[in-house]
């Protein structure tokens, strides 16, 4: 990733369910990480869509949030005297419904002593990730049946050895290895138009993909280094995804299609009003500047599609509880 200068001009893409953001980022050896322009294309429709439909969005959005970085970003940065021209890595984060992903234990054991290998381990990754691609190849995965996929993500969380955390298992002795493994599957074709859009816009080679559940729970373990049991949940425009932390490693994800989105639509129906209006009645409503009418009839249709999501919340909770 880094040049002679140690300074590196980077994008990082957020494609998400309802919005796809991207920013500049210039990375150095020397400073922290400086955030030097975003975008964001929101995707905000009053029919839910269907798969197809919210692809071609998503294909949309994406070209729009990159010609917006390959001309105004640009620009932007030049003019507050960044010197970098070129956007040398790319860095993409899938939220559902992009991805399919499973976390896996790997157990090695053996009656007498062995050497953890680089190549031992490799080796039952490998199995694993064998297993993960037959299963979507099967047919259960509905997101990418029929589809060439690609394995973007194969993390090993955690390593055991003879029931002790280690950050660094090569070579070293053990009667017993366990490997906690996250691993994540992506449609070929959604990887190729991505990266054909990234590269003729800013002419980037190198674009690492990577799920938004590995990225978040990544970030919450470097902030809350002592905790390791607990619930992440992300609020997106069409979904909501929970994932559940236990031991300090990714346990379980799912995710259920209503974000939102799903509350302007409630609005719209309710109120019988377009996007751009019930979008504005919910400003209102949130800044305490609606009159007493229309306070209520935000207040009851919130409250109708409050339920529905905590009934989805509920059962998502007890789906991962049941692990």
């Amino acid at each position: 990733m880094w040049k002679s200068n140690e300074e590196n001009l980077c994008l990082i893409c957020d494609v998400g369910s309802a919005t796809v953001s991207a920013g500049l980022f210039l990375f150095s050896k020397k400073d922290k990480p400086k955030i030097l322009y975003t975008t964001s294309v929101p995707i905000v429709i009053s029919e839910k869509p269907n798969q197809d439909n919210l692809e071609s969005l998503m294909t949309d959005f994406l070209h729009q949030a990159i010609v917006t970085i390959s001309t105004e970003g640009l620009t932007a940065i030049h003019a507050k005297g960044t010197k970098e021209e070129k956007v040398t890595s790319a860095f993409v984060v899938f939220s559902s419904p992009w991805y399919c992903a499973k976390s896996s234990s790997v157990s090695i054991q053996n009656d007498s002593e062995f050497i953890l290998s680089e190549e031992l381990i490799s080796g039952s990754i490998i199995a694993e990730e064998k297993k993960f691609e037959n299963e979507a190849l099967s047919g259960i995965y509905k997101l990418l049946q029929n589809k060439d996929i690609r394995m973007i993500e194969r993390e090993m969380l955690k390593v055991l050895l003879n029931g002790y955390e280690t950050k660094n298992p090569y070579e070293k002795n053990a009667k017993q290895a366990d490997i906690s493994l996250y691993m994540s599957l992506v449609r070929e074709d959604i990887l190729v138009k991505t990266e054909k859009v990234i590269r003729e816009l800013l002419h980037t080679e190198s674009i690492k993909f990577h799920t938004f559940p590995l990225v978040f729970f990544s970030t919450i373990r470097k902030l809350f280094p002592v905790s390791h049991n607990y619930i992440l949940i992300d609020a997106a425009g069409e979904s909501m995804d929970f994932s559940l932390i236990r031991n300090g490693c990714i346990e379980r994800s799912l995710s259920f299609p209503q974000g939102r989105n799903f509350i302007y639509r409630s609005i719209m129906n309710d109120l019988s009003v377009g996007q751009d209006i019930a979008q504005s009645y919910l400003h209102l409503f949130q800044t305490k500047n609606a009159d007493q009418v229309l306070e209520k009839q935000i207040d009851m249709s919130l409250a109708k599609a409050g339920d529905e999501i905590k009934q989805h919340i509920s059962r998502a909770l007890s789906d991962l509880g049941s692990t």
